[in-house]
């Protein structure tokens, strides 16, 4: 027994250290590769009597790069006139003595658009529209996979209780993974995610007990809401395994799951993701306990893309895991601040 779980352990610190993260980081977004595209920028000749003559871009063709419905650029122009301030979409832009500026432009797939409003030396202000626009030019692909993976740690805090144990707390340091793949684009995705408690410490436990767990999921989820709307949201199902790797604990705790997810894109590419958990645990004889038996979770997180494929996140997520298999019980209330980045 004690060789099983060893290997178990082995096998759970190897399966996370490959593919870890916070298990739900990713699933803010759906990712289908990253590319490269060449476009140009196209006076949108929206507003009559409106447009700005002295103002030039410095290259014909500008190289977009985006992933699912993120895009960015880099724009380099210039003003021949002599001018007071310059605005891109409401945000003033600094321009340079010979009249150059630079602006990092992040917009989504949908919102190809972008505003400039010039004050010249005499405060008269100048508008115009401008157009993102593809040119004929093949796509550079930078990534080809449709796999994604997290990687990361957290610390999180324990609470313990159960029968004939005196009840206490610790903290851990917990690293956690996941992986996905689109079977379905933008409609349904399959995953696996896990965690372990790698080490604890600062336990309040007289007897010096240490709580040390390991869990696995796989899920599928289907997405209701999805692109080009900002909100998403998603409903998943699945399966989770949970057992203690401590004297005390839980041991092959399993059963459904699902939970609900809902994310806010913003203009910028970054994202607000929350969900919410419920799994139901297998008791001893194969029934299930919605009442004592249970798993309930839920959390928030903050991603932003640092690279066009890879994305850093931190978040918050609470569980609480009950088991009761008479004439015992135990309850688990953890707490966990984790961050890492997906690739």
């Amino acid at each position: 027994m004690e060789k099983i779980k060893k290997f178990i352990t082995l096998f759970a610190i190897c399966f996370v250290g490959l593919f870890t993260l916070n298990a739900h980081a990713q699933q803010a977004e759906s990712v289908g590769g990253a590319i490269r595209f060449n476009a140009e920028i196209e006076d949108t000749k929206q507003f009559k009597n409106q447009g700005i003559s002295f103002l030039e871009w410095d290259d014909q063709v500008i190289l977009v790069e985006t992933v699912g419905d993120q895009n960015k650029t880099l724009l380099h122009g210039h003003v021949t006139n002599k001018i007071k301030q310059l605005f891109f979409n409401g945000k003033e832009v600094k321009v340079d003595e010979n009249g150059g500026f630079e602006v990092k432009h992040e917009f989504r797939t949908d919102t190809k658009s972008f505003n400039i409003r010039v004050v010249n030396a005499d405060a008269k202000s100048y508008f115009n529209q401008y157009r993102i626009k593809a040119t004929n030019a093949a796509n550079e692909t930078i990534r080809k996979s449709l796999f994604r993976f997290s990687a990361g740690a957290g610390l999180t805090v324990l609470s313990y209780r159960q029968q004939a144990v005196t009840p206490f707390s610790e903290m851990a340091m917990t690293i956690k993974g996941s992986a996905s793949y689109p079977l379905i684009k933008d409609q349904i995705e399959i995953g696996v995610s896990g965690f372990y408690n790698v080490f604890g410490f600062a336990s309040t436990s007289p007897r010096g007990y240490k709580m040390r767990y390991m869990g696995l999921n796989a899920r599928a989820g289907y997405s209701v809401i999805k692109a080009p709307s900002a909100f998403r949201l998603n409903i998943n199902v699945g399966v989770y395994y949970n057992t203690s790797f401590s004297d005390i604990g839980f041991g092959n705790m399993m059963g459904p799951q699902l939970y609900p997810e809902i994310s806010y894109i913003f203009n910028n590419g970054h994202s607000l993701h929350a969900y919410g958990k419920f799994s139901p645990a297998l008791s001893s004889d194969y029934s299930i306990s919605f009442s004592d038996n249970r798993e309930l979770a839920a959390g928030v997180h903050y991603s932003f893309p640092i690279t066009p494929i890879n994305r850093l996140t931190v978040g918050l997520d609470i569980s609480q895991l009950m088991l009761s298999v008479a004439p015992n019980w135990g309850a688990t209330n953890t707490y966990s601040l984790s961050g890492g980045v997906s690739f």
